[in-house]
């Protein structure tokens, strides 16, 4: 059965399936609510040999898979995904988990921005279903002093029930994207 963008959005996850079968990169998915960070953390991550780019804007929710966002960047070595931010009308946690393959996937990166909501709890527990390596990656640190880290990191591994890595990101002082990209370059064998 072929759907295409203009047909709900389940119907769109179901193709993804398809678009799947053209990548042959390992393929490495950002995830998180929208205006988290994960387009402004993928485009700093591409760097300036990326042909194509995500879209970053001043408003949130700017990767609409069903308005011709891309669904892959790809590097040499590495096929990036940015997905919209979920628990939106339009992109529900349920579409995702109940449609979404993740099993084709390599490496998810999942952002968190501030306040840890009941959907990020049931979207975390669904990565961690699907037995592949997950960072969780705290946005928007710049000003957080030394003894914040320690209890935010804390209240994630509560939260989360998650031992894993946890890197804490800026933006505006760039901080976190070396140790981001080198976790990549590690689980990936690179």
């Amino acid at each position: 059965m072929n759907y295409n963008k203009t047909d709900c959005l389940p119907s769109f996850l179901i193709d993804s399936w398809q678009a799947f079968d053209t990548v042959t990169l390992p393929v490495v998915a950002f995830w998180g609510q929208p205006g988290s960070g994960k387009s402004s953390t993928l485009k700093k991550i591409l760097g300036s040999g990326a042909s194509l780019y995500p879209k970053v804007g001043l408003e949130t929710d700017a990767t609409d898979w069903l308005r011709d966002s891309p669904l892959f960047f790809h590097t040499s070595f590495i096929s990036f995904m940015d997905t919209p931010g979920y628990g939106t009308k339009k992109y529900s946690v349920s579409d995702f988990i109940d449609l979404f393959p993740f099993s084709k996937l390599a490496l998810n990166i999942f952002f968190v921005s501030g306040k840890i909501y009941s959907d990020d709890v049931k979207f975390f527990k669904k990565l961690i279903e699907s037995r592949k390596r997950i960072c969780l990656v705290r946005s928007f640190s710049d000003s957080l002093e030394k003894e914040s880290i320690n209890l935010i990191v804390n209240d994630l591994r509560k939260s989360f029930d998650f031992q894993g890595k946890i890197i804490f990101l800026s933006n505006k002082n760039n901080i976190g994207y070396i140790k981001l990209k080198e976790w990549i370059r590690n689980e990936l064998n690179f």
